[in-house]
């Protein structure tokens, strides 16, 4: 092979060799770009992801605490309900002592 043709090779495999080289840069900067956004998404995502939490737990709770306060006023109304029949019985019953002691 002669020298010139050695030597076109030779620059052949030199450029060959410089646009591998480029193109491992170019994307190891690639790489680097698409996990920087990577990363970002994903920051952007637990961000969303527990602002909705926060939501959500507060209107949970804001609807247990109508709910506790719906049963506690049915609890309040049935306690009442079974104190004034425990009054009336007991009057009922401290009237019927009183009626046998009276005839006795």
């Amino acid at each position: 092979m002669s020298f010139e043709a050695i030597a076109s090779v030779s620059l052949a495999e030199q450029e060959a060799q410089q646009i591998i080289d480029a193109a491992q840069v170019n994307a190891k900067k690639l790489i680097a770009a698409a996990n920087a956004e990577g990363e970002a998404l994903l920051a952007d995502a637990v961000k969303r992801a527990k602002a909705e939490f926060e939501e959500l737990n507060l209107i949970t709770r804001a609807k247990a605490k109508d709910e506790v306060e719906k049963i506690n006023s049915a609890a309040e109304n049935k306690i009442a309900v079974l104190n004034a029949r425990a009054d009336r019985k007991l009057d009922e019953a401290a009237a019927m002592v009183a009626e046998r002691i009276v005839n006795s």
